[in-house]
């Protein structure tokens, strides 16, 4: 099914249903899957700008050039990557949230296929040699205001995305999952927080409480000895005092600790909360965690949505072109649901604002 077709019939579900419903969501997703099964699970990724030849002649000490190369491409209204010769590419980070979905329908052969499929691509990516071994990284350079990181770097989003994805279809064995967890206190842990990649040190929040969240996923498995269990559990711990540390009255958290990094906005404030859900329901942490957890959820759901549309930044009007932010806003949306944390009048109109 082309793009265009199945863009058109889901307009076509939306104007007849305010509320889809569920056989149309899973009848629009199996499309898609099967369309990208048959595209290798390969596409774009809206930072991936870096990836163009041109890029790579940006001195790497010019970082306010290469972050502005970057933003153009991401924030272009047309599509610069067949331009700037930026080409498709399987992701880890993509295919790890795909085999997680993919593990929620595995009831039906299909789905259980697709996410045996999906969690083989996944590993591929795994770093399996050197001192980030058990690590996943972006398969591109990213250049960010408090720092950057390579395609041969790891950070802590991608391996948290492709490690969930494993781990939801039970793909790593006891030594991949031991090199995992060692490598995430020995590269990404430092003394209270997880670090977004081995390179820096920037308090970045979401990225502390993934981690910690997978940390507290990784303590609850029996393929690792007790003490390396013992190990991510104090680490949990500490990185969610820091968290909570940092919350804001209004329940909000900034994107990170340093200058420049105040803002709020909504897919990375959806990272940290459904983090914090994950750790929360695996009995991590305490119930200043929860009470925390339902501070930010009441900040979500009212300030950065307008009716049921999710909000990029707070306060702001709503962005619809940030596929990152719109699918994030969806997945917290159905949490919100599930978890009774967003009002009853979410999914009713907008408010106007």
């Amino acid at each position: 099914m082309g793009r265009a077709r199945l863009a058109r019939e889901w307009v076509e579900v939306a104007v007849h249903r305010a509320v889809p419903e569920a056989d149309d969501v899973l009848r629009v997703a199996g499309a898609l899957a099967e369309r990208l099964d048959h595209g290798g699970w390969e596409g774009a990724d809206p930072y991936d700008g870096l990836g163009s030849p041109l890029a790579r002649r940006i001195p790497e000490r010019m970082a306010r050039l290469r972050q502005a190369f970057l933003q153009c491409v991401r924030r272009s209204p047309f599509d610069l990557r067949p331009i700037l010769r930026i080409g498709h590419r399987r992701m880890a980070a993509a295919t790890g949230l795909a085999c997680t979905a993919s593990a929620r329908l595995a009831s039906d052969e299909r789905w259980r296929s697709r996410r045996d499929r999906l969690a083989l691509m996944t590993m591929e990516r795994q770093t399996l040699e050197g001192r980030f071994r058990g690590l996943w990284g972006y398969e591109f350079d990213v250049q960010t205001r408090w720092g950057a990181y390579g395609a041969t770097e790891p950070n802590v989003v991608a391996t948290c995305f492709a490690a969930d994805g494993c781990l939801d279809a039970m793909a790593l064995d006891e030594q991949r999952t031991t090199r995992l967890a060692r490598a995430l206190l020995g590269n990404l842990w430092r003394d209270g927080y997880f670090a977004y990649s081995p390179g820096t040190s920037a308090l970045i929040h979401n990225a502390n409480l993934l981690g910690a969240k997978l940390a507290a996923r990784l303590a609850a498995s029996l393929a690792l000895d007790s003490r390396l269990r013992d190990e991510l559990r104090l680490a949990v711990r500490s990185a969610v005092a820091t968290a909570l540390r940092y919350q804001r009255e209004d329940g909000s958290w900034p994107y990170g600790e340093g200058r420049a990094l105040g803002w709020v906005d909504g897919y990375h404030t959806a990272y940290s909360l459904l983090s914090l859900d994950a750790i929360c329901s695996l009995g991590a942490v305490d119930d200043s965690a929860r009470q925390a957890l339902d501070r930010g959820a009441r900040f979500y759901f009212t300030r950065m949505f307008d009716g049921p549309r999710p909000r990029h930044f707070a306060g702001r009007r709503v962005d619809p072109s940030d596929s990152n932010n719109v699918a994030t806003g969806l997945r917290a949306a159905v949490w919100g649901a599930e978890k009774a944390m967003s009002r009853p009048s979410f999914q009713e109109g907008s408010s106007g604002s």
